[in-house]
């Protein structure tokens, strides 16, 4: 059977205005629902999350783990965990490989006893057993071998083929921000290019150390106790104070600004969607309500007549509550419906495999009949229990709803808010679009343009002089420089103690290892001082907000401590100059006081500015350097990138955000739009009698016209003087999460109130149009 033939005929239109946009809503709900609830949930999945803490602040030497849990035995596990890149995998015989869609992971062998990544295949006490053993995840392992068993088998990565499957884990959860397609573990005994092994290395800060604390453990304490373990056998100098205890629930949100490859969340952008939400879901709820009571008062002749034939109040309040529940059912089940549909492209938009909703779960069943019975019962509460108590003949009489206006005006009322929602999110839209173009078009006050930069690894360190001088025969390279992190993503610092005029100097500062052709090469001016460092030659230059904080004018007498302590007999070292401020971290923090240390660099990164027109040239650029690169190692992956495209990755959640969030506001107006035009529709249906008396008496179409909107122009204008200052509000709030932000402009306020008075006289417009070109005639005979 249809579901039309369970409507009432006269109501079906209405009916099924209703039913849509309320699916629509909920839709758009259960969307913004699952993005928030994995990004609230984050890491969270991991048995005892709460007692899994990130060690420092800062990247750590592999050495301050196994120091560590020497000397604190409050720690049940503890290990390094390091961010790999995403590596081309293989087996012996293949000639193709897969690449790792989540990347890699390089990790001590307590990773699996501080996370609960569930092992499916192989050791699970021991995944990774020894050097040469991976363990893959289930996704990967069937890409790789199919149904065959992947327990012992070799397989090819970056053309290394010794790698040993020892073991296979689920697919990582989407709410993990520690992902992987594989892991590999760190080898303690590697020789590294400077000749000391990786245990002994404290001068590579490339690792983040994870633990998780025995239960019951005194977090102040074990913090205490760190401290002086790595003070008595450590060699972190100025770092021990940031050797303490991190909650893992903070690692995401990086509420605490912390050092880490597994951030991404904004905790406030969640929130304001969270809100995009509750506000959908209350406009969803006020159609559904301004539609069930506008239509229950054109019932009014059809409930008089039921009385007078019998029926109970009780049989008449629930047969509107049926109906409003019903309605609210199958609004919920097309909303089921259209998320799945959906969800290929929500996926794409986001970035992550959502799961289909199945219905296969008690519990979403039970959210399904809860939700029906909610909604349902208040959207049918009026007619239920207010219509239901009209006096009959009054009723049969006027055909109305009694003659008071407190329904109405409550009706009025709830339009006003649906605009000053609407108006609200669309300025919101506006202003997070003007502060994502403001970071990704600022001046930051370097040339990121046109620059490539790749790994430095041993073999290119040890033969670096023959490659630097084969990268600078090719035609397109103007200069290279090498520095120790990616500039304008670089975050690494701490103490800076200096002397001025035997006056002690003290500030907290970051710290930058450049060589000589730095400044050249990132076109970074000098405002005093014009050091002309030659290869070899050792310096240091301090940015503008360095000198703030030490409070000198005079740079020259300015000597920089080599230890710290209060020793007069400490070595120190002049400063060269002063550089003017650039962004060396991406533009959600401030420009910090930084130290540029001029340095032979023996690791880090190796920067060559090109010169090139179009990506054709660029893939030329890369191809170029590859070939050069694979002439001194013809083994290990090649990391090679574009400086400002590295650099715009930093702002894609920002990017994100924003795409969701201008969906989403379209969808409000949207929704919005089906309330407007149900009443519009409603109320032409209750003024056909006055319509066609003013058309009979002269009144001309437009003027007709002009007469059914001009209330709801007004409720514009109540709605945006309402709006404003609650959105002003709202968005200095949020804008003042950004060191550099834009300015609040009039423009963005004003241009949201333009739209809706658009959409509103828009869709109020047509449907009055049509009402004014009826026959009055047929009208006035209808009446």
């Amino acid at each position: 059977m249809r579901l039309n033939a369970l409507l009432p005929r006269r109501h079906r239109l209405y009916i099924w205005l209703n039913i849509v946009g309320f699916a629509f809503a909920l839709t758009t709900v259960l969307f913004i629902g699952m993005y928030a609830t994995r990004e609230l949930t984050m890491n969270m999945f991991h048995q005892d999350a709460d007692r899994i803490y990130k060690i420092s602040g800062w990247g750590c030497p592999y050495p301050l783990a196994p120091v560590i849990e020497a000397g604190v035995p409050d720690f049940e596990a503890i290990g390094n965990v390091g961010r790999g890149p995403y590596l081309e995998v293989r087996r012996p015989e293949a000639t193709e490989g897969i690449f790792t869609n989540d990347g890699s992971l390089q990790v001590d062998p307590a990773f699996f006893r501080v996370f609960s990544f569930r092992v499916i295949r192989g050791d699970r006490e021991n995944p990774l057993p020894d050097a040469n053993s991976v363990v893959l995840t289930e996704s990967m392992a069937k890409a790789l071998f199919g149904n065959e068993d992947p327990i012992g088998q070799n397989v090819v990565i970056q053309n290394r083929p010794d790698w040993v499957v020892t073991a296979v884990t689920e697919d990582v959860p989407i709410n993990s921000s520690i992902r992987y397609s594989l892991v590999l573990p760190l080898n303690p005994k590697q020789v590294l290019y400077n000749g000391t092994t990786l245990g002994e290395s404290w001068d590579r800060w490339q690792y983040e150390i994870f633990g998780k604390v025995r239960p019951g453990a005194d977090i102040a304490a074990v913090n205490a106790k760190m401290q002086q373990v790595v003070e008595a056998n450590g060699n972190l100098g100025y770092e021990v104070e940031r050797v303490v205890c991190y909650p893992l629930s903070d690692v995401y949100f990086n509420y605490a600004d912390l050092f880490t490859a597994f951030k991404g969340g904004n905790h406030k952008q969640v929130v304001a969607m969270i809100w995009v939400g509750i506000i959908i879901l209350l406009l969803g709820i006020v159609n559904f309500f301004n539609l069930s009571t506008a239509q229950g008062t054109l019932r009014a002749k059809e409930i008089g007549l039921r009385k007078v034939n019998g029926a109970t109040r009780s049989h008449l309040i629930l047969r509107s509550l049926g109906e409003s529940i019903a309605m609210t059912f199958v609004a919920l089940v097309i909303a089921v419906v259209l998320v799945d549909l959906l969800l290929p492209f929500f996926n794409s938009l986001v970035g992550f495999p959502y799961p289909l909703i199945l219905m296969n779960q008690w519990w979403q069943w039970g959210i399904l009949a809860g939700l029906t019975l909610v909604v349902g019962v208040i959207a049918g509460s009026y007619p239920a229990f207010y219509l239901s108590s009209l006096d009959p003949i009054d009723a049969l009489y006027t055909h109305r709803a009694g003659r008071g206006n407190g329904m109405l005006v409550f009706r009025k009322t709830l339009i006003v808010v649906q605009l000053i929602a609407s108006i609200g999110v669309i300025i919101s839209t506006l202003v997070i679009y003007g502060q994502l173009r403001h970071l990704q078009t600022k001046d930051l006050g370097f040339d990121k343009e046109q620059i490539v930069f790749i790994n430095m690894d041993m073999s290119i360190y040890e033969h670096r002089q023959a490659f630097f001088s084969e990268l600078r025969q090719l035609p397109f390279v103007q200069s290279i420089s090498l520095t120790g992190g990616v500039v304008g993503n670089y975050d690494s610092g701490g103490p800076l103690e200096a002397r001025y005029q035997e006056e002690k100097k003290k500030i907290w500062s970051k710290f930058l290892t450049v060589d000589s052709a730095f400044f050249t090469t990132f076109g970074i001016d000098m405002v005093q001082g014009n050091p002309q460092f030659r290869d070899g030659v050792e310096g240091i230059v301090l940015n503008e907000s360095a000198m703030n904080a030490f409070q000198v004018d005079d740079y020259e007498q300015l000597r920089i401590q080599e230890e710290s302590g209060d020793d007069p007999s400490i070595p120190t070292t002049k400063v060269d100059g002063v550089c003017r401020n650039f962004h060396f971290k991406p533009l959600k923090q401030g420009i910090e006081p930084l130290a540029i240390h001029i340095q032979p660099i023996e690791g880090g990164l190796i920067n060559v500015r090109v010169e090139a027109s179009s990506i054709r040239d660029i893939r030329h650029v890369f191809n170029e350097i590859e070939a050069i690169y694979r002439k001194f190692n013809a083994e290990d992956p090649l990391y090679i990138h574009l400086l400002d495209e590295m650099l715009a990755q930093i702002y894609s959640s920002e990017a994100r955000f924003l795409v969701l969030f201008t969906l989403f506001s379209v969808l409000a107006i949207l929704i919005s739009c089906f309330g407007l035009f149900g009443l519009i529709v409603f109320s032409n249906a209750r003024r056909r009698k006055e319509i066609g008396i003013r058309k009979v008496q002269g009144a001309t179409i437009l003027e007709v016209v002009f007469m059914l909107i001009r209330s709801y122009l007004i409720y514009v204008g109540i709605a945006f003087v309402v709006a404003v200052p609650l959105a002003w509000y709202l968005m200095r709030d949020w804008l003042s999460n950004y060191p550099y932000r834009i300015t609040l402009h009039p423009g963005y306020f004003l241009i949201g109130g333009a739209v809706v008075l658009f959409v509103v006289t828009l869709t109020v417009g047509i449907q009055s149009w049509k009402a004014a070109r009826a026959n009055p005639v047929r009208s006035l005979r209808s009446e």
